[in-house]
């Protein structure tokens, strides 16, 4: 129950209410237009009740409402009394008020034994009673008369459709602000959205013009750490042959090779799915019985990069100095922009792929030009062994044929550091790689 008391500063009253009927009747009209203008619901009760006193100048007055059990509340009290005594005086009248919806004007005697006559009218909307208008004054004060009951009445009629429409109002007007904040809502994501779309675009159009691997890694390297303003940033790619995690691309922090099943990384790949730590990072890392490896993050983000069913490694951002640092927004992006690399890695490779055999193509069309044209076979073979260094990339090559009986083999021409050492040895068919191939 919400008390608002307020004493009257003068005293009652003693001719009792205004003789104009008129004058009283313009009031009521005028007090009709100032409800209907008031929007405020904490701030009608009181109006309402300072509009009861100056119209029929009683001593006290209280508003009750109804919550929807039907419960009385003695919102406001106006004059020299409490909820507990202004209630025991008229809650008879309140029980006839609220099965039968008609205004009263009965005698009462006060808490004091003083007699008194008190007014009571429901206040009724729509055929639902929603509190009610009362008011008492001592009869050594002044007589209340029908006239009073009639002019209370027409204020109550007037006061429970203002507190009915300030109600509605204050309702819409809060729909109007979740609307209002849901829209805003709707409209910061969709302001993230496009901005997350035109990052996923920016860096796709990046990607996609770059076909050599070391510098495309880089490139995605550089970009999710602008795009995300990390502290750390990596990527790390899964050698399947040597079983080896090697960060291609590290800022923040010096990240060197790893065995496989090592490390958060190992995990992201192993599972193929995002990990967000943001909170506790350090404990969560050990229920996951996963041994921690470089700088303590405070909050870390990995996702893999996947190319067709296989991870072949992971993208990964943190901040070292921020929990709660990513969400779900940050998840879905760095996996979006891990898609487009593992695309575009794949598309290095493919290319790189494709240049290389065109070379090689081109080396051993070459080669056929010149081993044709060349009638020495000692110059011949030369030129095939420098071929084969060229084209695989190593330090040494040799020739090798098979000595007389066939039982093994010697190097007939040799290139490179290990050259001599090559001319210099026999190898036995069936003996090492070189011999299991004769």
């Amino acid at each position: 129950i919400v008390l608002a008391m307020q004493a009257s500063g003068a005293a009652p009253d003693l001719a009792g209410p205004p003789a104009d009927l008129h004058a009283q009747l313009r009031r009521v009209l005028e007090t009709g237009a100032r409800l209907s203008e008031l929007r405020d619901p904490a701030a009608l009760p009181r109006f309402i009740l300072d509009e009861l006193v100056e119209l029929s100048g009683i001593e006290r007055a209280g508003l009750v409402l109804l919550d929807g059990e039907g419960k009385q509340h003695w919102e406001h009290l106006f004059g020299a009394a409490n909820a507990g005594e202004l209630e025991a005086v008229a809650q008879p009248t309140l029980d006839t008020a609220a099965t039968a919806y008609r205004p009263a004007l009965r005698d009462v005697a006060l808490a004091d034994g003083a007699p008194a006559q008190a007014l009571a009218v429901p206040l009724v909307v729509q055929g639902r009673l929603r509190g009610l208008l009362y008011g008492d004054m001592r009869t050594l004060f002044g007589q209340l008369d029908a006239r009073d009951l009639d002019l209370l009445t027409l204020l109550g009629n007037q006061a429970a459709v203002a507190m009915e429409n300030a109600q509605l109002y204050a309702g819409l007007e809060r729909r109007v602000a979740e609307r209002t904040a849901e829209l805003a809502a709707v409209n910061a994501d969709l302001e993230q959205r496009n901005a997350s779309l035109a990052t996923i675009n920016h860096i796709t159009q990046a990607l996609v013009s770059e076909l050599e691997i070391d510098a495309l890694i880089r490139l995605a390297g550089e970009q999710v750490r602008q795009t995300f303003a990390a502290d750390v940033v990596y990527v790390a790619l899964h050698n399947q042959q040597s079983g080896m995690i090697d960060f291609v691309y590290a800022y923040g922090e010096e990240l060197t090779t790893i065995r496989f099943g090592e490390g958060l990384t190992s995990r992201i790949i192993e599972t193929r799915q995002p990990l967000l730590l943001n909170q506790n990072a350090a404990a969560q890392q050990e229920a996951l019985q996963v041994q921690p490896i470089g700088v303590g993050a405070k909050s870390y983000l990995g996702v893999p990069i996947v190319v067709g069913e296989q991870a072949i490694g992971v993208l990964s951002a943190q901040s070292t100095t921020q929990e709660n640092r990513f969400g779900e927004a940050e998840v879905h992006l760095l996996s979006t922009i891990a898609a487009d690399v593992s695309i575009a890695i794949e598309n290095a490779r493919l290319f790189a792929a494709t240049q290389r055999r065109e070379r090689e193509a081109a080396a051993l069309a070459e080669v056929g030009r010149q081993v044709s044209a060349i009638l020495d076979l000692p110059s011949v073979l030369e030129r095939i062994a420098a071929a084969a260094r060229d084209l695989l990339g190593v330090d040494s090559a040799a020739v090798y044929l098979p000595a007389p009986g066939g039982a093994t083999l010697r190097a007939i021409v040799a290139q490179g550091p290990l050259a001599r050492e090559i001319l210099a040895d026999t190898i036995a068919v069936g003996d090492g790689i070189i011999g299991e191939l004769a």
